[in-house]
């Protein structure tokens, strides 16, 4: 073979070899995230609006939304954006694809306060949607002492009342939960038993005997150390 040909035969050597990259490129390309078109729309859908949770805690359903075109296809291979907006919280991932339907999800974990949060949802061409949950207090983690201790009361009368409120593990208070009460030391509660109200309050009065003493009335709640208080008869 002539050296001219040699050179010929390694010039389509190396364009051939060019092309396969290239061609690989286009390939690698291809399967990369897609720019939603203008007028490109996202959207909620169904079930992932307007859920209830735990505070602090994902809520039951993922998060799911949709990318459609201006003329209500589906858009795949779209970045959708997830940015906390009020609440707290957190996001498993703060980007995610929308899927050969348009569909994209994201797992929401609830802020620790109780009370309303949000979560924005958003592409790149400025199309946005806002999703809203309910936080609500976890189950009951303490008791704690309001008011009423260390009364010195007329022997025979009725003490002022005896105040607890209960929260979760994050502060927030817990309604619907039973305080069992108790005393010692004589005189008479008014029930052996409350339950906490939207604040987290229970109380409880004590009617003190006739003659002096000191009474000690305990507190105690689903979760927590018992509270106790003192009431002294004079």
């Amino acid at each position: 073979m002539s050296i001219c040909k040699l050179r010929y035969s390694h010039v389509l050597a190396a364009f051939a070899a060019a092309t396969v990259t290239l061609a690989s490129a286009a390939c690698s390309d291809s399967s990369q995230n897609a720019v939603a078109p203008v007028g490109a729309s996202v959207s909620v859908n169904s079930g992932s609006n307007g859920q209830t949770g735990t505070a602090g805690q994902p809520l039951p359903q993922v998060i799911s939304v949709e990318v459609l075109d201006q003329d209500g296809k589906p858009v795949p291979s779209v970045v959708v954006s997830w940015n906390i907006a009020s609440g707290g919280g957190t996001v498993d991932s703060t980007t995610s694809t929308t899927d050969a339907s348009g569909n994209a999800s994201v797992q929401w974990t609830l802020g620790t306060k109780a009370g309303a949060d949000s979560l924005l949802a958003s592409i790149a061409v400025g199309a946005t949607t806002m999703i809203s949950a309910t936080a609500n207090a976890g189950n009951a983690a303490a008791v704690t002492l309001v008011s009423g201790d260390a009364q010195s009361i007329v022997s025979g009368s009725a003490s002022q009342p005896l105040v607890v409120k209960v929260t979760d593990q994050f502060g927030n208070v817990v309604a619907g939960s039973v305080i069992n009460w108790t005393v010692a030391g004589g005189g008479t509660l008014s029930g052996t038993s409350s339950t906490t109200d939207a604040n987290g309050l229970a109380q409880i009065g004590l009617t003190t005997d006739a003659s002096p003493a000191v009474y000690t009335v305990t507190a105690t709640g689903a979760a927590g150390t018992p509270v106790s208080f003192t009431v002294t008869g004079t």
